[in-house]
């Protein structure tokens, strides 16, 4: 059946309902791509050729999600990255892909790409707070101690400049803070020290002025 897909959907399908039925299907086997790594190079170029089309981002951004779980170590992080950074994502979709991403530099070589990455992603770009509170757990979550303490100070400048911004009436405002913090902590327990004088200070700003204090 994979073969069937790869030969008559990845080589050329022009049905969003195929191609979508497709990823998710792709998404079930990622542990049988790992014992045939031929076809991994076919299968992540075309799940992120379908990131690039609205109509097939959702199940490509997912699919990339799961298959990342069991073949991180075999995808191209720069490829990845490539359209990240390209593609006008929706920002559900997009928290997919940073999972994947995340997952991908838990297991990177190579020191410089991984910075340039978390460098890349922990930009606001003006995005709305909550947004960027989600792209940072789905960062953490996946990541080694070592490289989620470089998220928090890579982040802290423009987490607090957003939190002082941000205007939207977001009742979820709060608990989306706290689960990043939840998790940074889990990752780092007692090298989250350091940071937790400013964690005070932020979280009573965010009380004082909009009264959402986690």
């Amino acid at each position: 059946l994979f073969q069937y897909i790869k030969e008559h959907v990845y080589s050329g399908s022009n049905n969003d309902f195929i191609m979508n039925t497709a990823n998710l299907f792709t998404s079930s086997y990622s542990r049988w791509l790992r014992m045939y790594q031929v076809e991994i190079p076919v299968v992540v170029t075309n799940l992120l050729t379908s990131v690039q089309n609205p109509r097939t981002q959702k199940s490509a951004c997912i699919c990339l999600d799961r298959i990342a779980d069991d073949i991180a170590q075999l995808m191209d992080l720069s490829a990845t990255m490539q359209v990240y950074s390209t593609t006008d994502l929706d920002p559900k979709n997009a928290i997919f892909l940073v999972e994947c991403v995340a997952k991908q530099v838990a297991v990177s070589n190579d020191p410089k790409l991984v910075m340039d990455v978390l460098q890349y992603i922990l930009n606001d770009n003006g995005c709305a707070f909550a947004v960027y509170c989600e792209k940072l757990t789905a960062l953490v979550r996946f990541l080694p101690e070592s490289v989620v303490l470089d998220v928090v100070k890579i982040a802290w400048p423009t987490l607090a400049s957003a939190a002082e911004r941000d205007t939207a009436l977001d009742t979820n405002l709060a608990e989306k803070v706290c689960r990043f913090y939840k998790h940074a902590v889990r990752a780092t327990k007692s090298l989250f020290e350091p940071f937790l004088g400013d964690l005070m200070k932020l979280f009573a700003t965010l009380f004082e002025q909009k009264l959402k204090s986690p």
